[in-house]
């Protein structure tokens, strides 16, 4: 004889195998399927052009949030900032090198505070013009695994999704900045470096002594 829990089991499992039964709004739902389906482009137009303007109306709703938060975050004017293209110079001991800031950020990604203390940088990402710079930790814990390196020494560098690596390309490194692109520019009248002639090149402060 089937014990009573087992009984009970099976008459469960049976319940569970009927086919629960459509409400009455359901079945409108079904019709209205079936109605959408037999209705020819010239039909469905109105309802189309309905649906395309509510979607229009939460777009403009959604992006104005978006530039809203932008805008709170361009107020921190944090900026990025490399030095590339080194060439040396007479009169230039170190030479010099082509500067370009970009910013400010409008979007941020923070680290936690304990990663916070970890990387010594306090953002993990930071978006410009629509373009993401991750913080490198590969690189990060790459120098600090070396010998004679704190991490209070190691510069915090950024780089786009498309330059993340362990070894990244000194040419796509970028620190952060507080300053705009106007601070760091300095020109020098330069001879031909090129057949171009006479041109202005942008120097960082710390390539030459002095301003102009």
């Amino acid at each position: 004889m089937t014990s009573l829990t087992e009984l009970t089991k099976n008459t469960k499992n049976d319940i569970k195998k009927i086919k629960k039964p459509l409400s009455a709004y359901q079945y409108y739902n079904k019709w209205m399927r079936e109605k959408w389906s037999e209705m020819d482009d010239q039909e469905k137009e109105h309802f189309v052009n309905q649906a395309k303007k509510d979607k229009d109306i939460y777009n403009e709703k959604i992006n104005e949030i978006k530039e809203k938060e932008k805008n709170e975050i361009r107020k921190r004017n944090i900026f990025l900032a490399r030095s590339y293209g080194h060439v040396s110079s007479c009169g230039l001991d170190s030479g010099w090198y082509y500067t370009e800031v970009i910013g400010p950020a409008e979007g941020l990604i923070e680290y936690n505070k304990e990663e916070q203390e970890m990387y010594n940088t306090k953002y993990k990402s930071i978006t410009i013009a629509d373009i993401t710079y991750t913080h490198n930790n590969k690189y990060f814990n790459h120098k600090l695994s070396l010998e004679n390196y704190s991490k209070e020494h190691i510069s915090i560098i950024y780089t786009s999704n498309s330059r993340k690596s362990k070894y990244p390309n000194t040419d796509y490194c970028w620190t952060i900045s507080k300053q705009k692109e106007e601070s760091h520019k300095k020109y020098w009248r330069c001879p031909a470096m090129n057949q171009n002639g006479v041109q202005d090149i942008p120097l960082t402060w710390c390539a030459v002594g002095y301003k102009n």
